[in-house]
């Protein structure tokens, strides 16, 4: 199962749960973020390799927090494929018409028109332009009623505000505040961690 993170403004989360999220669901990972000019911009990686992957996600992060992301909240995504294969369009955040989603559970089977993608993919593409800021609010209960409560979707809005459905169904870290679509995975052994530092001198190649 897939795993969406909804970061509230100013934290940053660590390096260790990153690396745990993604450990967990290799198929794809990105976040969302608010940039200078106040529009959403997503990053996204389907590897075939892990390690670069995830050292993708975190350099890129990185970078972004030094440009002032997190002054705005932000959105991260780790996937587990379910539904079409792990590739980089099928990969989270999706663009909608005021910004990005992410998404976690299982909406539908994509017919064969749509084949290769998945369904979270379909989705957005299909009621990207309906997938509004004022849409989302003013009609939050009926798309909970309508997608169901055991698929967790949250929005990030150009200038930076968060729709999140079926919140009560995320769990909240008391510290931080950050929003998990599912319980986060559990802590590795020290010794058996990714060493995240090393990979920003690997080759990329």
């Amino acid at each position: 199962m897939c795993i969406a993170l909804v970061i509230p403004k100013g934290v940053r989360v660590d390096e260790e749960l990153i690396e745990r999220c993604s450990r967990y669901n290799q198929h794809g990972c990105g976040f969302a973020y608010v940039g200078a000019d106040g529009k959403v911009v997503r990053k996204r990686w389907a590897d075939s390799e892990f390690n670069k992957g995830l050292q993708h996600l975190m350099l890129a992060y990185s970078f972004a927090l030094e440009k002032g992301a997190s002054e705005h909240a932000m959105l991260m995504h780790f996937r587990y494929a379910t539904a079409g294969p792990a590739c980089k369009d099928n990969s989270h955040p999706f663009y909608v018409s005021d910004g990005a989603m992410v998404h976690n559970g299982h909406l539908f089977t994509p017919s064969s028109a749509d084949k290769g993608k998945s369904d979270t993919r379909v989705f957005a593409e299909k009621y990207k332009d309906a997938l509004n800021k004022a849409f989302v609010d003013a009609n939050a209960t009926e798309l909970e009623r309508t997608v169901g409560n055991y698929n967790k979707i949250a929005f990030l809005w150009n200038g930076g505000d968060v729709s999140v459905l079926n919140r009560d169904k995320w769990t909240t870290d008391p510290v931080t505040s950050v929003m998990f679509s599912t319980t986060p995975p559990p802590r590795r052994p020290p010794d058996t961690r990714i060493n995240v530092r090393a990979l920003e001198t690997a080759d990329m190649s």
